[in-house]
């Protein structure tokens, strides 16, 4: 089967290079996020993808190959109301999506080369309703994910959101609460919505000494540490790992707390950890081995996030058998089971986050436990293996649904 994959980005041009990637370096080398890996997944179960990206630097479609994974990519212009309007009225980045995919082009590339599905990254986006609206015209059935998006406070962009919605071929959510808040939102039901979580890689389990990995952040090998990983930017709560390293720094003279990611918070966060005694910035980690090392070393893995729609860094922390300490929102809420696999605690409360990171760092013995116990959980529910096949099925029962409706009685 043949997927269009619609990457929510609203323009290449105004993310992708911001953080260091050219369209050269996102072709040949750029092998790091939810579409990448999603990609595999479905090259390997034995569908073609073709991923649509809107650019302001082209003038009609390109076609390249993603070196890394050899999904197809169409470079497409987008479309002129976008190029115009976000320039002169700044408040209109509350449309970009929808106007950026308004592209004649887009619709011409439908037309000429359908695929038998389209896939959206995020259904609470603006590129949701406009792809359904374009794919109705074309009789192509619409897949829709949730990828962290919000839906439309006002009308008419809110009954669009929930025609769209209730049209898809197929919705995909990754944790319970997103998934009792759209049906019940919007009267989805039955087999067309689905609760379904991010498959996650299962690895061997990385050396818990963390030698190198102490060594390249210059922690003493008898010591230990803590670790964030992730981007840094509000949402991801490390202000409040901050504060509570504080008190743990105090209780624990051999415990560090290394920080491995990058963000718009970078600067903010190093003024704030001036004087908090061993803290390690290590930037952005890019290296599969080396963010396994990185797990495996950790006493303990810290999520404080304000919202996660799924989250692969406590899935990957449970994955090489290290304890998980969360917020207790969204997708970690399905992940980690409050003291069995991790620490459950409420969001943005520093002292909650600090007792459950002592109570880790305290015992070794339950700290093994739990990360083993989460290990077994991410095996058990969400490998590849157990999810990548249900993932195939629903994909084809979703274009068979939609061509059974197009068939004439």
């Amino acid at each position: 089967m043949r997927i269009g994959l619609v990457i929510s980005v609203p323009v290449f041009e105004d993310f992708y290079p911001r953080h260091g990637v050219s369209r050269e370096d996102y072709l040949a080398r750029y092998d790091s996020d939810w579409i990448c890996y999603y990609t595999r997944l479905l090259v390997r179960a034995g569908f073609e993808l073709t991923w649509y990206l809107f650019s302001r630097a082209v003038a009609r479609a390109e076609t390249h190959r993603h070196a890394p994974t050899g999904a197809r990519v169409r470079f497409l212009p987008a479309s002129p109301l976008y190029n115009w309007w976000t320039v002169r009225l700044p408040w209109i980045h509350h449309f970009s999506l929808h106007l950026a995919t308004l592209s004649r082009g887009f619709l011409h590339e439908l037309r000429a080369d359908p695929p038998e599905l389209l896939y959206v990254q995020d259904y609470e986006s603006g590129r949701f309703d406009v792809v359904s609206l374009l794919a109705a015209r074309l009789g192509i059935p619409v897949v829709g994910q949730f990828h962290g998006g919000h839906s439309p406070a006002r009308w008419p962009l809110r009954a669009l959101r929930r025609w769209a919605l209730r049209r898809a071929a197929l919705i995909l959510s990754p944790n319970t609460d997103e998934h009792r808040r759209v049906c019940g939102t919007h009267g989805l039901s039955g087999a067309r919505a689905q609760l379904f979580p991010n498959p996650v890689p299962v690895f061997a389990v990385p050396d818990r000494e963390g030698a190198e990995v102490k060594r390249e952040a210059g922690i003493p090998r008898a010591h230990r540490y803590v670790l964030f990983l992730g981007r840094l930017d509000a949402n991801k709560g490390v202000d409040l790992l901050l504060a509570a390293h504080r008190e743990l720094a105090r209780r624990f003279p051999d415990l560090h707390l290394v920080v491995a990611g990058d963000g718009p918070d970078l600067e903010a966060l190093r003024r704030a950890a001036e004087g908090l005694p061993r803290v390690h910035f290590l930037g952005w980690v890019a290296s599969r081995p080396r963010v396994h090392a990185l797990l495996g070393g950790a006493e303990a893995v810290a999520c404080p996030s304000g919202e996660e729609a799924f989250c692969y860094v406590a899935a990957e922390a449970m994955t090489a058998a290290r304890p998980v300490v969360a917020s207790a929102v969204g997708g970690l809420k399905d992940l980690v089971l409050d003291g069995v696999t991790g620490s459950l605690i409420p969001p943005r409360d520093p002292a909650a986050l600090s007792a459950a990171l002592a109570r880790l760092v305290d015992d070794p013995a339950a700290s093994a436990r739990m990360g083993a116990a989460g290990r077994a959980r991410i095996e058990r529910e969400f490998a590849e293996d157990v999810l990548v096949p249900r993932l195939v099925a629903l994909l084809h029962r979703a274009a068979g649904r939609a061509r059974r409706a197009c068939e004439p009685a």
